[in-house]
């Protein structure tokens, strides 16, 4: 993940879900997540969804994603 390069890292990076890592970087004082992954937005909720550690309660109501 080359966008923390030079940055304070607070948490990461770590990969949740297999292709998706995330780190949070302190930008001035603000904590800001950052999130690299080259999936779908099928393949990322299909993910989720068969993760057992993952609260996936709302992903089939109307209006989600």
């Amino acid at each position: 993940m080359t966008a923390i390069q030079g940055q304070e890292t607070l948490l990461g990076p770590y990969e949740p879900i297999e292709g998706y890592e995330v780190a949070i970087i302190n930008d001035g004082g603000m904590p800001i997540e950052l999130v690299e992954t080259n999936l779908t937005d099928e393949e990322l909720w299909g993910k989720a969804k068969e993760q057992n550690d993952l609260n996936t309660d709302g992903l089939n109501q109307p209006g989600s994603r």
